[in-house]
């Protein structure tokens, strides 16, 4: 929790400690649904994923309020610590999975939101 008054870098890296690129992939809705039910079972753990437009549980995923399809790819904006598999129970996800296909690595996501803030400013 931030204190009112004006936000720091330093306080961007306190709430974001652990930086990494953002990675733009196209994935099969097979591994999204893989990785999105991964990301249901360790919350509580840490390894919960933070998503947008995604709603459901494992087996009824929706996105953008249309049921996952399994056979369709989905555009995804993944940080490098998630697509290295490095978060909890995500071994299985790498550059090389099946299903998954690197689009573009953009800068540190602290940054992403750092940037913004700084031209509000």
């Amino acid at each position: 929790m931030l204190p009112a008054g004006p936000i720091t870098e330093y306080d961007i890296i306190r709430i974001l400690p652990f930086g990494g690129d953002i990675t733009v992939v196209d994935m099969s809705g097979e591994l999204l649904a893989q990785v999105l039910t991964t990301g249901q079972t360790n919350q509580g753990s840490g390894g919960f994923l933070q998503t947008a437009n995604v709603a459901g549980e494992p087996g009824n995923w929706l996105i953008q309020d249309q049921p996952l399809n399994p056979s369709e790819v989905y555009r995804v904006a993944i940080s490098n610590f998630l697509l290295t598999g490095q978060e909890a129970n995500l071994g299985f996800l790498s550059p090389d999975a099946p299903g998954l296909t690197v689009i573009s690595t953009h800068g540190d996501i602290r940054q992403a939101l750092i940037d913004p803030l700084r031209t509000q400013g």
